[in-house]
């Protein structure tokens, strides 16, 4: 499943936490199964049974969030590039916010210390946005998350389900009748199957 670049959210809605659904439900489906411990994969299947704060710990989620931020200048920038968009800055280069430009990690090129600064701060964000999740001012999102995960997935049930039933299909077969007077019996079944 993809998104158009120009359907995503702003980095600033991702960043407004829980309280924006729609751009955080978006966060979660597209980055945040890549930053927990069991994988993209497993993230995908739990997704539907469990809330997000049971799946991602709150430094799962700040590490993804950190990660966002520190890359979504040069990949806006490479999309638009890609796209061969008017907008591309054409003076100064696109660099990560936090960390070395280097293809590969070398030797002391990690993440910088305001980068690290800013890891510890989303973290005491996302606490403080899960807090948010359960006291009087609640946005529900992680409810509302699961609910959509589970409709999702049920909408794609059902449309296997159109598919895969089976479907008999009789045949004509002269070794099924001796007299074509009489009545026959159809014994021949096709079954299509998914």
């Amino acid at each position: 499943m993809s998104v158009e670049y120009d359907k995503l959210p702003g980095i600033q809605d991702i960043f407004g936490g829980r309280k924006n659904q729609q751009a955080y439900g978006l966060f979660c489906d597209y980055f945040l199964g890549y930053g927990v411990s069991d994988g993209a994969d497993r993230f995908k299947a739990r997704k539907v049974k469990e809330k997000i704060s049971d799946i991602a710990t709150v430094v799962d989620e700040a590490f993804v969030l950190l990660a966002l931020e520190n890359g979504h200048e040069m990949w806006k920038h490479q999309v638009m590039k890609a796209r061969s968009m008017e907008t591309v800055r054409r003076e100064g280069v696109v660099t990560w916010k936090w960390t070395a430009n280097a293809r590969v990690c070398k030797m002391g090129e990690g993440w910088q210390k305001e980068g690290l600064t800013r890891f510890n701060e989303l973290c005491r964000f996302v606490m403080e946005d899960r807090k948010r999740e359960h006291g009087p001012q609640t946005f529900g999102f992680e409810n509302w998350y699961l609910k959509n995960c589970q409709e999702h997935i049920n909408l794609k049930k059902r449309k296997k389900s159109l598919f895969s039933s089976s479907i008999s299909v009789t045949a004509f077969n002269m070794l099924d009748y001796e007299n074509l007077d009489n009545e026959f019996e159809v014994t021949s079944y096709v079954a299509l199957e998914d």
